[in-house]
């Protein structure tokens, strides 16, 4: 536990991003191999764009202070 201690930085939020849009393709490619759901590009664009609209709203639209108690929660 000794390391958790002594990394005080948090992930990047460029590195959350990554993910997100990673999992929504990489689930994509599961669904093709379900042999019941379908392999879509527009899905795969409909989900990295759900995750930049999500980033835009939560570091735009949302009021600081708010933003900053959620955060620390």
């Amino acid at each position: 536990w000794w390391f958790a201690v002594t990394i005080k930085a948090k992930p990047s939020i460029y590195l959350y991003l990554i993910a997100f849009i990673t999992m929504g393709i990489s689930i994509e490619f599961l669904q093709e191999m379900t042999g019941y759901r379908y392999f879509e590009y527009a899905d795969m664009v409909a989900n990295t764009l759900g995750v930049f609209v999500g980033w835009l709203v939560s570091t735009h639209l949302i009021p600081k202070p708010f933003r900053d108690r959620v955060i620390k929660a």
